[in-house]
């Protein structure tokens, strides 16, 4: 298990003089076991950057506590590592000044390796228009995500789908929104890449060693499939995308009855599935309209609530949650359905996506527009709070990563080894 939690009396709050240069930031939390929940001690934490360089390593004490120090501002790859477990990388972004909280659980290594797996894995990629480098970089990182698995000595019954998160904005026919139902949870299996070849089904699937893709070249497969453009909806969708994508009948075959379930979500803003599309009626565009301007911002404003509920006051959020009610999905209903058929642990849904460690409100042409809570040179998110309740509600078959980093790689790896060991494996019903 994986949480980005309060830390509440877990650590001391951070001593004024801790942080000793400037743009430097600390990461710290406790590690624990997946199964009994009891701390872990003597757990190396190994930070590096991106890039691959590294920092000051730490142990966890006895009570499974760690602090990493002088880290600088940006994002860092940690490794928790101890005999007996297996290893976890977790992907954090550190803030100059503060305590960045990072709670993980550790799996055991499993003792036995299933005969066969069966799995069907659905991913849903953001197809808005500042989505063109993430998709590549999605394209070029699945081979990670394929390899972790194997790594595991599977015999895979594998089928792998991809989705937009565009389910168009009702009736309304608002621009990058013109068709009512979007791409309505349909596998999308059009070839994006000049001369690429599509799997023989809507889907890929590997069965050992056979697949349904021309010369088994299932990593070229997907980069021909997951690379959907950018000229979908603005207001994305992407829980009620994935609902539609598993109801039976969009989709035929996939996912299988009686198969474990992964789903995931890519994209740079947060999930803004409505429950009634009034939210976005264009007919109301202005500031001091009841549904404001014609912005992805409605989709922060009435998808979520903060300390502050004014779109017109400026700066930081604190205590940000999904909003229940109202215009959107609430996320307890989504869990439900997901799990819905489903034998408890079956299910694994992840999320690369904005970090909610900074929410904050700033104004763009006069209109109120939620900041970016990561950026790099190619890429920039919002902070993904519906999404990110979703993992924590999951939890531990869950994960979340950002999407602010220059190769998806090792947040694909990173869901890999997490959907075999918290789905796959079991190990917690085995002990």
């Amino acid at each position: 298990m994986v949480l980005a939690l309060g830390l509440c009396a877990c650590l001391d709050p951070i001593p004024p003089d801790t942080v000793t240069r400037p743009g430097a930031g600390e990461v710290g939390g406790i590690v624990t076991d997946l199964c009994t929940a009891r701390p872990l001690s003597e757990v190396l934490v190994t930070p590096r950057t991106e890039d691959g360089n590294p920092a000051t390593a730490s142990q966890t004490d006895a009570a499974g506590r760690y602090l990493l120090q002088d880290l600088d501002q940006g994002n860092w790859r940690l490794m928790f590592s101890t005999t007996g477990y297996q290893s976890v990388q977790q992907t954090v972004g550190v803030v100059e000044g503060q305590l960045e909280p990072l709670d993980v659980a550790l799996s055991p290594v499993p003792t036995q390796v299933p005969a066969q797996v069966t799995l069907d894995v659905l991913f849903v990629v953001d197809n808005s228009n500042s989505m063109a480098e993430e998709q590549q970089s999605l394209a070029s990182a699945f081979p990670s995500f394929m390899n972790t698995l194997l790594l595991y000595g599977l015999k895979l019954d594998l089928r792998v789908g991809v989705i937009s998160t565009d389910l168009g904005a009702g009736n309304y026919g608002i621009p990058s929104c013109e068709t009512a139902l979007g791409d309505g949870g349909k596998l999308q299996t059009k070839p994006r890449i000049a001369g690429c070849s599509v799997p023989a089904d809507p889907f890929i699937s590997v069965v050992g060693t056979s697949t349904n893709v021309p010369d088994d070249m299932v990593n070229d497969a997907f980069a021909c499939i997951v690379q959907l453009g950018t000229g979908g909806c603005g207001f994305e969708q992407p829980l009620g995308a994935a609902l539609r994508a598993i109801d039976g009948v969009s989709n035929p075959g996939f996912p299988r009855q009686g198969s474990a379930l992964a789903v995931v979500v890519i994209s740079d803003e947060d999930d803004c599935t409505a429950v009634n599309t009034q939210l976005y009626d264009p007919s109301q565009s202005s500031l001091t309209d009841p549904l404001g301007p014609l912005t992805s911002f409605r989709c922060f404003e009435f998808g979520v609530t903060c300390d502050i509920d004014d779109r017109e006051t400026q700066g930081p959020r604190q205590g940000c949650v999904p909003r229940q009610g109202g215009y959107l999905l609430d996320v307890d209903a989504f869990v439900t359905q997901l799990q819905q058929g489903r034998a408890p642990g079956q299910v694994f849904f992840g999320a690369i996506a904005g970090p909610t460690s900074k929410v904050a409100v700033g104004l763009a042409g006069g209109n109120p527009v939620l900041e970016p809570s990561c950026q790099t040179a190619s890429t920039s998110a919002v902070p993904a709070i519906r999404l990110r309740a979703v993992t924590d509600r999951l939890s531990p078959q869950s994960a979340f990563e950002t999407i602010c980093v220059d190769n998806l790689g090792g947040a694909l790896s990173s869901m890999a080894q997490q959907i075999a060991e918290k789905t796959i494996f079991s190990p917690c019903g085995a002990r």
